[in-house]
């Protein structure tokens, strides 16, 4: 963070979209994991909106476009384990025709 903004990371932005992603949201879900039993895990909501403004800079700056764009791009709705619908914003890469694709997520974690 800079000024209290969330920031690009540019160290990630030679990395693939897919990786990018997948980072964000190993990191954001452990972090969750380890708070779970927090009795004000709530507070975490805010870690979530920082990570994902930042996560959306970054492949913002990697494609050289807005923040807007990216998140009509690869904006989602998803349904968790739980059944509640989810915006997260989702990478798919589509491999050969035998193989099924590939799909990673940011922000279907539930802090419940």
């Amino acid at each position: 963070m800079r000024c209290g903004k969330p920031i690009h990371l540019p160290q990630r932005i030679f990395d693939t979209a897919y990786s990018i992603v997948a980072q964000y949201q190993t990191e954001y879900r452990g972090i969750v994991q380890y708070y779970k039993m927090a009795y004000n895990l709530h507070t975490l909501s805010y870690l979530k909106y920082v990570m994902e403004v930042s996560l959306v800079k970054t492949l913002a700056s990697k494609y050289k476009t807005t923040c807007r764009k990216i998140y009509r791009k690869f904006g989602a709705m998803i349904e968790n384990d739980e059944g509640e619908k989810r915006k997260v914003i989702q990478i798919r890469v589509d491999r050969l025709p035998s193989k099924i694709p590939l799909i990673t997520h940011f922000g279907a974690v539930s802090l419940k």
